[in-house]
């Protein structure tokens, strides 16, 4: 409740609001109305699913092995589940990522927008949405 109003929903209506607070863990589901808690659904579907999404798309898509910490920077740098405010249409948001060739077991540095990084963490987020 505390994080809908924090949030600014109009959790006094008559009308459901559903909020999502994914944690590492878990993720956890809350739909309110009325001031009251109406639905509420614990998943293990989590942050470390989308972190770990972040990775396998980087080893499929650029034979690019990456750690945890650097999946989650780029996770927490320019993931989103929807296009975010700062980002223009035609000027996704970037970050660099550093890890390890595959192919050649070198240090190789890339570029990800936020596109691809969507791209990554939909499936995992549509888990916790159905």
């Amino acid at each position: 409740m505390a994080a809908a109003i924090g949030a600014g929903l109009p959790v006094d209506k008559a009308e459901g609001q559903m909020i999502i607070d994914i944690g590492g863990g878990t993720s956890e589901i809350g739909v309110i109305s009325l001031s009251g808690l109406v639905l509420n659904k614990s998943l293990r579907v989590a942050g470390d699913e989308l972190t770990e999404a972040v990775i396998n798309f980087a080893r499929s898509k650029y034979s690019l092995l990456l750690g945890e910490s650097t999946a989650e920077e780029v996770k927490i740098a320019v993931g989103s589940a929807y296009p975010l405010k700062r980002e223009k249409e035609d000027q996704p948001l970037q970050t660099v990522v550093r890890g390890r060739s595959l192919e050649t077991g070198l240090p190789k540095s890339l570029k990800f927008t936020s596109i691809e990084v969507r791209e990554a963490l939909m499936p995992v987020i549509h888990q916790i949405l159905s």
